[in-house]
């Protein structure tokens, strides 16, 4: 049976926490696929070639898809064979954004992932929804976010240093530090 894994979100910027459930869902699933869209605004303020230079850090490119949507990834789903499974893993807060049900009580596109079994739908007709665990990530105290990170780079940008680049991503890039205090502060 064909399946693919899709794990969309803002990743404003993607960070540890982000690449922990990635790791999960290759260990689970085996070749995942990461997807975002170029959308920017005050709460997103890096577009799509900004957050794949993060993505990038940790993930092949070719696992990268800008999509439009990040609940339909049409852009992505458009380049898999029509007899394929789709498994979205989102975290427990964004899959309560989801419609399991239409407003008549019919079931919905979404439905809740449990196993691979002769009876899924492939995903013009279907797509299961796997609530990843929590894989929480604390520097400075604090829990890992995106929310968090860009608190930290408002607050900090003078000071905002390697240390803190590397407790927060695992690894040091001047380039995207410079990218991440220019975009946010």
């Amino acid at each position: 049976m064909k399946y693919i894994i899709i794990y969309p979100g803002r990743f404003q910027p993607f960070a540890l926490h982000h690449y922990k459930a990635y790791q999960h869902l290759c260990a689970v699933f085996g070749n995942v696929y990461i997807v975002t869209s170029n959308k920017v605004d005050q709460d997103s303020p890096l577009n799509f070639h900004e957050r794949s230079m993060f993505i990038e850090k940790y993930v092949p490119k070719s696992n990268i898809f800008q999509c439009s949507n990040l609940y339909s990834p049409t852009e992505l789903l458009n380049t898999i064979p029509e007899d394929t499974v789709a498994i979205f893993a989102y975290s427990s807060k964004d899959s309560g954004r989801l419609q399991y049900f239409k407003k008549n009580g019919e079931p919905g596109y979404f439905k809740p992932f449990t196993t691979l079994t002769d009876s899924v739908e492939f995903y013009k007709s279907r797509g299961y929804v796997y609530i990843l665990p929590e894989f929480s990530v604390t520097v400075l105290g604090k829990k890992l976010s995106g929310t968090q990170i860009r608190s930290w780079i408002e607050k900090y940008k003078d000071k905002f240093d390697k240390n803190l680049f590397i407790k927060i991503f695992g690894y040091f890039d001047k380039k995207l530090l410079h990218l991440l205090i220019n975009k946010i502060s």
